[in-house]
């Protein structure tokens, strides 16, 4: 029995996991924390959960190829899906707008909002509609597609493929100024950073509108949990508190890795499934340039990296008055070098599971650039001065929060603040990023990368990074077309 070690206990590394159980290897998952999932995780703090992760997850759709793919993996199957009634809703110049995950409520909202720019609105809801038929292909890697699958794949998608590419071309800044309300402006740069395309704007509203981007009850921790109890289930082991050191390479092979403790694990392959800039330069010491990811490595203001600092609190009692997911202007304040004026709110009120000890968590994502990420990681060399910069943007936040909500004086409190740092020293993320890389008018053009590092045999690179656009949809992909890859050089039939 050939034997598959897998270096990270993320959900492409789990993934990889159960599958190289299901085609008859022998494999090891090692996860360097006491828990697997990776950024696909939760936390407790004072009494109260915080989910963070998933705030919608694609692929939650019955019928479709992810949704099955996420069930074999033991993520979905029998799990309730929650879909919420809007995507966000948005407060500007007192005026509240909530972008429904209906299309023709959302016409009607933005209408009312904007009479003279019905064209424009026709157009954005027009472009979400063709990128629905976008559906990320997951039975096998498109290196191993025979003409015949691209040919069909291509058809199934060509709606939405013309739709993106058009729409990949411009910028959420560009397209938010055609507006000629100020307000709707607004809105359409709130979503995410001025230069990203709005293509991906169009694409997880239409994700979520369809149908396939709704919220597994329990939230991300206990989906993580889930696949990795079916990896176990299936034989497979997962060494928790494990950190690798090196993967070991002879004669331009992967034979193995050895652990931060010195321990040699011998394997026939090796599938790197944690950050990738982890895997090229420590596990692989540098000495290997991976050309297919290496032009995004080199441009990242045209390939940029979304991080945020993370604010949690909880409230203690009834918060239905709350919306779910909520973005205000506010008065100013300082980040990381940076002036915001709006706060965003994630209340997790939606899923009961969540809700501990009669408190509802409250979380505010405040995004981070590469730049930011660089103070951050200064700074956390001083350890009280990180500490009270976190406990001030904190009380700044909440300032906001309550100044907008005054009735939940006396009923919320400050629980944690994770910074870009946090993301890169427990997950190992590059850049303190939680995405891979972002798509903008002048970024490389999607990456689909066959898994390979030249020069070396017997070994495979998975995860989100390798494929566009990155987050737990193409972990779960990628984990499994790893595996088929190995599948292929051993001639399993699969």
């Amino acid at each position: 029995m050939k034997k598959i070690v897998i270096v990270g206990g993320g959900i492409s590394g789990l993934t990889s996991g159960i599958f190289a159980q299901k085609y008859g290897f022998e494999s090891i998952v090692l996860e360097k924390n006491s828990v697997a999932g990776g950024e696909c995780t939760g936390w407790d703090r004072q009494g109260s959960h915080i989910d963070g992760c998933v705030h919608w997850l694609t692929g939650t759709k019955k019928d479709t190829e992810l949704y099955d793919l996420w069930c074999e993996v033991g993520a979905l199957d029998g799990i309730d899906i929650i879909n919420l009634d809007y995507y966000y809703m948005f407060e500007y110049d007192g005026k509240k707008i909530c972008f429904y995950n209906d299309y023709n409520k959302l016409r009607e909202e933005l209408l009312s909002v904007s009479a003279e720019d019905s064209e424009l609105i026709d157009e954005f809801i027009s472009a979400c509609k063709a990128v629905e038929s976008i559906e990320m292909p997951t039975s096998k890697p498109m290196d191993m597609m025979s003409i015949i699958d691209m040919m069909k794949l291509g058809k199934k998608m060509m709606s939405g493929f013309g739709a993106m590419k058009k729409y990949s071309a411009v910028s959420c800044k560009e397209f938010a100024e055609r507006f000629k309300s100020p307000i709707l402006q607004k809105v359409f740069r709130s979503f995410m950073p001025d230069n990203y395309s709005i293509s991906q704007v169009m694409f997880s509203y239409a994700t979520i509108v369809s149908g396939n981007g709704g919220i597994p009850v329990g939230g991300s921790k206990a989906m993580a949990m889930r696949m990795a109890d079916k990896y176990k289930s299936l034989g497979g082991q997962l060494r928790l508190n494990t950190s690798v050191d090196e993967i070991i390479i002879k004669d331009g092979k992967a034979v193995g890795v050895k652990l931060q403790n010195g321990d040699i694990i011998d394997a026939d392959y090796v599938i790197s499934a944690c950050d990738a800039n982890v895997t090229l330069q420590k596990l692989l010491r540098g000495k290997y340039v991976d050309k297919q990811l290496q032009p995004y490595y080199d441009d990242l203001e045209n390939n940029p990296l979304q991080s945020n600092v993370l604010v949690a609190f909880a409230v203690d009692g009834d918060v239905s008055n709350l919306p779910i997911s909520f973005i205000f202007d506010s008065e100013k304040y300082e980040i990381a070098g940076k002036t915001e004026d709006r706060v965003g709110m994630r209340v997790y009120s939606y899923d009961k599971s969540l809700v501990k000890n009669g408190k509802t968590t409250i979380t505010s994502y405040i995004s981070q650039n590469t730049q930011q990420f660089d103070y951050w990681k200064k700074l956390y060399e001083n350890k009280e001065a990180y500490k009270a910069e976190k406990t001030r943007i904190a009380e700044e936040i909440l300032k906001r929060i309550l100044k907008h909500f005054p009735e939940l004086e006396g009923r919320i409190k400050i629980i944690d603040v994770a910074t870009p740092a946090t993301y890169e020293r427990y997950c190992g993320a590059y850049k303190g990023s939680w995405m891979s890389f972002m798509s903008t008018p002048k970024s490389k053009q999607s990456q689909g990368h066959n898994g390979k590092i030249d020069g070396i045999d017997n070994f495979q690179i998975s995860g989100q990074w390798i494929y566009s656009p990155g987050g737990l949809p193409c972990a779960v992909a990628t984990g499994k077309f790893a595996v088929q890859r190995i599948c292929k050089a051993e001639k399993i039939k699969l």
